[in-house]
């Protein structure tokens, strides 16, 4: 009722007003919180008016202000009355609600989970997705337009769906349809809309460029997602480098006879080693982790037997995690590339092979998860003894609940403090939106173990020697050291820009001159020349060549490894790490 009340007459666009962002903590009273959802409201209406600009507009088109004002009133007014209405009249709904809440105030990791939130959940965990396969947007007359079809997906199968066609209604399953020829319902309407329903089936009401119109009907479906799969490449420099990138641990679920990343891993460095590669690069960034025993069975690709992980539970029992295969896959120069994302798993993997002196960690402090989680099915007729005669009732939900910490083979621990590259690479920003496991409060914070851990680690790597070398490429490499100038004005920039003002001209100006910065940025990153050439192993080429979808996929994967910053500078420091083995 607050949201309808205040929206329903025009809201300030001008004002003196400054918010930082703490201010969102924690409101101490009724009229705190009252006052503190009115400028939030605020904010996500000239928030939404400045999205609806293009990159090439600098100001607001003549009298669009107050048009576009109401119209993004009208929908953040609608998608509220819509939520309330579903909270009212959906009792499962409100329930999920609470129990995520309960579930919450744990720690950041204990989650409730609804039985299609558990199904989602899986998902991330496995190399495929099921989708529709279309992405949409809006063009300079604010019509919502399909921008993308996703290749070997059902709109890219159906062949009905093409990037520019003008979505002119969307019904997903039995929910009423969305008629997007009403001039107020626009992107943001159409991503409200897929937020409230999740279903199957969709019916799309398309109008071609031909201005011919037609129903499309579409089922979801499982699809290779190219982001989500390991990829490799061998890259061509003064030595030749295999390069391996992992998204996340995945297993596959629902077919236990599918093996997960660890296998996969195996296969690529196979391939690789076919090419005589000298080196390689395995690229965790943004890896926020997934099966526990994957990265355990991954890490052990690279040490020859020993431990990998311990994990302490809740009674203080210390279990060791092992590598149990004598041997290794791979026993060459190593590099392991992180970031702030890279979380769980990826600390597991990047932790050992530091400890154990097999690998040169480089990159960015990683984000801090080191606890377990196990999903308990909540069907209170359900347990240990009963699992070998019933399936679980999956209308019960689940938890996902928290179980232990997880600590390195020296007995110390990522949980909060990351992982600490050996070498940090200068390229990314550090601002106070970087959200990594010591941002929660609520965030666990582990005790010292006693268990003893033997293991031989390898001779210490060059370390010292090869951070040296690094930090005097990049303050002498013309490339390099423009790129580290753009972002220490990215540094500046946010720094000025930490408080918000509740003005729509102080807002626009803003966002200007992030909108300049970026484009500085991206057309300097455009003309940046990597000092390797990528290309694909020999045995997936010949694969390439056969399948035309691959091919594409491949293509554009190089061409990202191209332009990658981080990566120009990481193949320089396996160059030095190579010739010091020699």
């Amino acid at each position: 009722a607050l949201t309808q009340t205040y929206l329903a007459n025009p809201i300030s666009l001008k004002s003196n007003v400054r918010i930082s962002f703490s201010v969102f903590d924690h409101p101490a009273t009724a009229n705190k919180h009252h006052e503190r959802w009115k400028q939030g409201l605020q904010l996500e209406v000239m928030d939404r008016m400045l999205g609806l600009l293009t990159d090439e507009q600098d100001q607001f088109p003549t009298d669009s202000v107050p048009v576009w004002e109401k119209r993004i009133s009208d929908e953040i007014s609608e998608y509220y009355q819509t939520v309330t209405t579903e909270f009212t009249e959906d009792q499962r709904m409100l329930e999920d609600a609470y129990l995520e809440a309960i579930a919450l105030a744990f720690d950041p990791h204990t989650l409730y989970f609804s039985p299609s939130q558990k199904s989602e959940f899986e998902e991330e965990l496995t190399p495929d997705r099921e989708l529709f396969g279309f992405s949409f947007g809006e063009d300079e007359s604010k019509k919502v337009i399909i921008t993308d079809v996703f290749p070997g997906s059902p709109a890219w199968l159906s062949d009905e769906i093409h990037e520019g066609d003008i979505l002119q209604g969307i019904q997903l399953g039995k929910a009423k349809m969305l008629d997007l020829t009403d001039p107020k319902n626009g992107a943001t309407a159409v991503r409200d809309y897929f937020d409230s329903h999740d279903e199957d089936e969709i019916r799309l009401v398309i109008l071609d460029e031909a201005g011919k119109v037609r129903e499309v009907y579409l089922t979801k479906a499982r699809v290779y997602s190219d982001s989500d799969i390991i990829k490799n490449a061998v890259l061509h420099s003064e030595e030749t480098i295999g390069y391996v990138t992992l998204p996340d641990f995945y297993v596959n679920w629902t077919d236990t006879s599918a093996l997960g990343c660890s296998n996969d891993l195996a296969k690529c460095i196979l391939k690789l080693n076919k090419e005589n590669i000298k080196g390689l690069i395995l690229d965790l960034r943004g890896n926020g982790g997934g099966s526990l025993h994957e990265a355990v069975d991954l890490s052990g690709l690279f040490i020859d037997y020993g431990p990998v992980v311990a994990i302490k539970d809740k009674s203080g029992e210390v279990e060791v995690l092992k590598d149990f295969n004598r041997g290794s896959v791979y026993n060459g120069p190593l590099i392991v590339m992180i970031d702030e994302g890279s979380a769980s798993a990826s600390e597991i993997v990047a932790g050992v092979l530091q400890d154990y002196n097999k690998a040169v960690i480089v990159g960015q402090r990683s984000f801090g998860k080191a606890t377990s989680q196990r999903v308990y099915p909540l069907d209170p007729n359900y347990n240990d003894l009963t699992a070998f005669l019933m399936q679980e009732n999956s209308d019960f939900g689940y938890a996902n609940i928290t179980g232990g910490v997880l600590y390195r083979v020296t007995r110390s621990w990522n949980q909060k403090n990351g992982v600490i590259p050996d070498i940090t690479l200068p390229f990314r920003i550090e601002t106070g939106e970087s959200i990594r496991e010591e941002t929660y409060e609520n965030a666990l914070v582990p005790d010292s173990i006693t268990k003893k851990m033997t293991f031989t680690p390898n001779a210490v790597l060059p370390v010292n020697q090869l951070k040296t070398a690094s930090e005097n490429r990049v303050q002498n490499t013309t490339s390099f050291a423009t790129y580290v100038a753009l972002i220490n004005e990215y540094q500046t920039l946010y720094e000025k820009d930490t408080v918000l003002v509740l003005d729509l001209s102080a807002q626009l100006k803003q966002r200007n001159e992030w909108q300049q910065l970026t484009n500085k940025l991206e057309t300097f990153q455009d003309s940046l020349t990597a000092g390797f050439e990528p290309k694909a192993n020999l045995f997936d080429a010949e694969i390439y060549r056969a399948n035309d979808l691959l091919r594409q996929y491949d293509d554009k994967f190089l061409e990202r490894l191209s332009t990658d910053i981080e990566l120009m500078e990481t193949v320089n420091i396996m160059n030095d790490l190579i010739k010091s083995k020699k």
